[in-house]
């Protein structure tokens, strides 16, 4: 699977008018992003270096759902892959497209030849079904 990265928002003052953010703008925000062993985080530390970009990183964590607690709060801006955004409050938060090509990418990998209980083979069986049959 391959996912945007959205910029997550209180769905009040200023970005009730904004459409997307630049990666050049995220630098006057204090940003709530994932905890540095993700690799997300990574590649963002990668994106701010490329537009020179010195992130206030306010928050890291490794919650969805607590980095969107503290936009609900008020402490900063947070990052997150557009399927999460999708999950959270409508009523109280927008998610704005980052202006980027860098993109959330899941897999999964499992080391063959080794035992697999019946749940992880039927899992990876459904999962094979699923992505499969994606275009």
């Amino acid at each position: 699977f391959s996912h945007p990265l959205c910029v997550l928002v209180p769905r009040s003052g200023q970005w009730t008018t904004c459409d997307s953010i630049a990666p050049e703008a995220l630098a006057e925000h204090p940003l709530l992003i994932y905890n540095e062993d993700f690799a997300l985080s990574r590649q963002l530390m990668t994106l701010f270096s490329q537009h020179d970009v010195k992130p206030r990183i306010a928050v890291r964590s490794g919650q969805w759902d607590f980095l969107a607690a503290m936009v609900q709060a008020g402490v900063g801006i947070a990052i997150l892959p557009e399927p999460i955004c999708q999950r959270l409050d409508k009523a109280t938060l927008r998610w704005l497209p980052l202006e980027s090509d860098l993109r959330w990418q899941l897999g999964m990998i499992w080391r063959e030849g080794v035992y697999l209980s019946h749940s992880a083979r039927a899992w990876l069986t459904c999962c094979e079904g699923f992505w499969l049959k994606q275009p």
